[in-house]
């Protein structure tokens, strides 16, 4: 393997991904809409032939559920940029988690092989070879190897292949992204789709949060969970469709910048007040959750969006203005437990002053430990609750007597896969971020500053998820890895030659 030259960025372009030529060539595209026409047909008739020979309540939904596959595999078949902008609506609505609530089947996994299959199918059809897996591609499977590595010492081996199989999942979602973003405007579009779904869910949540009517869930896809935010202190916090205000609050921190840069770099007036619109109620929802974690990051992708803009000295008073103006408008609650946070920081209050600290204090030097006693491969993946009590037991720091998790994905990742889980996600993560910031640059010095922010959006997007996960485990960390495909679909597209990976 050849490492990348570093010599500079030479102009980089738009291109299909790397092996896949840019024009389709054997069938045609209406050869390719008949077959797909006529396997949606004969999927069809068999659910048809099935109604007629078979009664059965639940029977109805199949009917229904077969007749949504079929028609999504005809238009992926037809369009396979639709596959990619299908999987994103759903991860970012976590729309398979709420249809099992509903006692629905869950479309997760099925709906990942369908796409795959679709895509691998549509591209037999027209001849066109797979991309070749890159070099972020090859360290992204190397972090999963040393998942099922730390199967081998785990105690709970069954845990450790539960999170293998979402982790293969995870892989073939980033492999049918990158396949099927193959032109720059399907990327865009994309992006568009994860800040107009996560827009969507902040309304929902919005409407919540002004009206106080936390009863309307709109089916789920905006709950809430009365919690206590100080002590003797209880406030609804919005979940949206998930279970956690914290984890809610970092998927908004993360999609907030993707909306403020189409607020600042789109050409036409529309675009940039549907960006500036987004970034809004994105904000005011986050506000709500009451995540401190989630400000946190907002505060550190601040600092890197006033950076990468090279804003003047002179501006940083509007910003100024800006944030004392969210604080006003910031919820009492929020700004007093923002409060206790800076205390224990500044040392005006102790860790065992504030419970919720004291309880992310006890999982945190629990996860230090268990990595001390086993440095190489850690406990093994999705172990860490299961070994929480016996650690936690000799500190003393709380008296919660059921499986805790790490609240902390660094040390998590340190707990569960040890050194060799570190090494692998720093390469993984290093050269993803290194990448599109070189491509960033080089897109700055052909003269294209649209393409940059585009590029500019995504990373930070990653830096703000990454900042908030040093308060937070990897539950939903399916999140993080959608965002990991949009970067290497990125890095297939705009290539810049000074910094290919060859392997």
């Amino acid at each position: 393997m050849r490492s990348p030259s570093l010599t500079g960025p030479a102009p980089l372009k738009p291109s299909a991904p790397s092996g896949v030529p840019a024009a389709p060539s054997g069938v045609p595209a209406a050869q390719i809409t008949l077959l797909a026409l006529a396997a949606a047909g004969g999927v069809t008739l068999a659910l048809l032939l099935a109604v007629i020979g078979y009664r059965d309540q639940r029977l109805a939904f199949m009917v229904v559920g077969g007749l949504g596959a079929a028609a999504m595999a005809a238009a992926i078949l037809w369009r396979p940029q639709s596959g990619a902008y299908l999987l994103v609506v759903v991860i970012c609505t976590n729309m398979s988690t709420i249809f099992t609530e509903q006692g629905l089947p869950s479309i997760n996994k099925p709906l990942v092989a369908l796409v795959f299959a679709s895509l691998l199918l549509n591209r037999l059809l027209t001849r066109q070879p797979l991309f070749r897996l890159g070099f972020l591609e090859w360290a992204m499977i190397g972090y999963g190897c040393v998942w099922v590595a730390s199967g081998f010492v785990a105690e709970q081996q069954w845990l450790v292949m539960n999170r293998v199989t979402d982790f293969v999942k995870d892989f073939i979602i980033l492999v049918s992204v990158v396949a099927a973003l193959s032109q720059a405007r399907y990327w865009r579009r994309a992006l568009w789709l994860v800040i107009w779904s996560v827009a969507a869910l902040a309304l929902l949540g919005s409407y919540q949060a002004i009206t106080g009517n936390y009863g309307q869930t709109f089916f789920g896809f905006a709950g809430s969970s009365s919690e206590q935010v100080l002590s003797g202190v209880l406030q609804y916090r919005l979940i949206g469709p998930l279970a956690d205000p914290n984890f809610y609050g970092m998927i908004l921190a993360a999609a907030l910048p993707l909306a403020i840069y189409r607020f600042l770099d789109e050409r036409l007036l529309l675009y940039r007040l549907a960006g500036a619109t987004a970034a809004l109620v994105i904000l005011l929802a986050l506000v709500n959750t009451y995540s401190r974690g989630a400000l946190v990051a907002v505060f550190v992708m601040g600092l890197c969006l006033l950076w990468e803009r090279r804003v003047r000295p002179a501006s940083l008073v509007f910003v100024g203005l800006a944030a004392a103006l969210l604080l006003l408008f910031m919820p009492a609650a929020y700004t007093e437990r923002l409060q206790s946070f800076t205390d224990v920081l500044s040392g005006a209050a102790t860790v065992q002053e504030e419970s919720s600290l004291r309880g992310r204090a006890s999982e945190i030097i629990s996860g230090l430990r268990m990595f001390a006693e086993h440095p190489l491969l850690g406990v093994g993946v999705g172990n860490f609750p299961g070994q929480y009590q016996r650690y936690a037991s000799e500190l003393g720091l709380e008296y919660r007597a059921q499986p805790r998790e790490a609240h902390s994905l660094y040390v998590e990742l340190l707990a569960e896969t040890g050194l060799l889980g570190l090494a692998a996600f720093s390469l993984l993560f290093g050269s993803l971020l290194l990448r599109l910031n070189q491509l960033r640059q080089a897109a700055n010095q052909r003269g294209d500053p649209h393409t940059a922010a585009w590029i500019a959006s995504l990373l930070l997007s990653l830096i703000t998820y990454l900042t908030a996960s040093i308060f937070l485990h990897g539950d939903y960390i399916r999140y993080l890895w959608l965002l990991v495909s949009l970067a290497v679909a990125a890095n297939h597209l705009y290539e810049v030659r000074s910094m290919r990976y060859e392997v």
